[in-house]
């Protein structure tokens, strides 16, 4: 499982942006799509039709200023998440996009990142804390 550490840090090139716009909610209705789960609570966090890209990729890797390494998939909208925290700009892997934690709404664990510029945003979900559908 991964320490809360201060937010990503590695940048990207300019021009991120998501296919679409993202809104978050914890009323998850399941259907016939496939969703990915809390790997440690088994929480149903995103369907997998939620893939975007940003910067013409769903999936990339970057590192923090402790060397962490995070492969993150990019999602428009995540209902088993919440976010914490006041969005901040420092270190961010997404120019002109502001972060803030994504957690588990059952558990709480760190599942990834929130990404906000304007009324635009998508999360950035960390995919080894994540488990394919059942």
């Amino acid at each position: 499982m991964y320490a809360l550490v201060p937010g990503p840090w590695l940048f990207l090139p300019p021009g991120s942006t998501p296919e679409k716009d993202t809104a978050t909610s914890t009323d998850l209705h399941h259907d016939e799509q496939p969703w990915l789960h809390c790997r440690t609570c088994g929480q149903a966090i995103v369907q997998q039709s939620a893939r975007v890209s940003v910067n013409g990729m769903h999936q990339h890797v970057f590192f923090n200023p402790a060397g962490l390494v995070f492969e993150v998939g990019c999602f428009e909208n995540a209902p088993g998440c919440f976010c914490q925290g006041q969005p901040r700009t420092d270190f961010t892997w997404f120019p002109e996009y502001a972060w803030h934690f994504a957690l588990c709404t059952r558990c709480g664990s760190h599942l990834g990142w929130r990404y906000e510029k304007a009324r635009q945003g998508f999360f950035g979900l960390i995919l080894t804390q994540l488990t394919g559908s059942e």
